[in-house]
């Protein structure tokens, strides 16, 4: 429960990070990176697509198609994706990406904190989607999508903030369904510590269930269901 429960905390956590350096690390990591050797020609338009979304830098992100190698660069998005039904599309995830289970064994792409990050073990992977963090990695962002990469900056600070987040990744991975089933039943839960919490119970109480019901509404989506067609 414990595990599944960090869905909400490590969500809210994505806009921490340590940034001094950042600067310095990405732009010594993306000049070894070759731009014209990582951009891919442009996909036959497919139905429903392309797609755009605004990210918490403020930037317009576009997707030509359905993303199917994605790179998480916070455990919280990690786990995100993993529970709208992704997970089995993320090739690459960070140091710190440890939950689900299966997160352990994906390629890595360096730490949490912009210094730490590999740009060149990034495009090694060919992604079409990269989820990082805010301002804390607004310098590989703005990298990654220099290089014709799509990447989205995230940030959560409480639940209607994580809801939001992860119906929006379910529009961009299209899995909007999965994302909009695991959101009613988060909300339906949070809704009902709500009112236990209203009716006297000590704090200490309702903190334990609200974990506990967002446990187990996460819990079944870590083995990524497929995306309705």
């Amino acid at each position: 429960m414990r595990s599944a429960w960090r869905l909400g905390v490590a969500a809210c956590a994505l806009g921490a990070g340590p940034l001094a350096g950042g600067a310095d690390a990405s732009a010594t990591a993306s000049a070894a990176v070759p731009v014209a050797a990582t951009r891919s020609p442009a996909p036959a338009p497919v139905a429903g697509w392309p797609r755009r979304v605004d990210d918490a830098l403020g930037r317009s992100v576009s997707l030509n198609a359905r993303p199917v190698r994605i790179v998480s660069l916070t455990p919280g998005n990690t786990e995100i994706l993993f529970a709208i039904g992704a997970g089995d599309r993320i090739v690459g995830v960070t140091a710190w990406c440890n939950t689900p289970e299966v997160a352990r064994a994906l390629p890595k792409v360096g730490g949490f904190a912009a210094t730490t990050v590999n740009l060149e073990a990034i495009v090694a992977l060919r992604p079409d989607l990269v989820v990082a963090g805010d301002e804390a990695h607004r310098l590989v962002v703005e990298t990654l999508a220099g290089l014709g990469i799509p990447a989205m900056a995230v940030k959560v600070r409480d639940f209607a903030g994580l809801f939001a987040l992860m119906r929006q990744l379910g529009t961009v991975t299209d899995t909007a369904d999965v994302a909009e089933r695991v959101v009613r039943g988060l909300e339906d839960r949070v809704a009902a510590v709500a009112t236990r919490t209203r009716r006297g119970r000590r704090p200490q109480q309702a903190s334990r269930s609200a974990g506990s019901a967002c446990a187990r509404a996460a819990a079944p989506s870590t083995t990524s269901p497929s995306p309705a067609p």
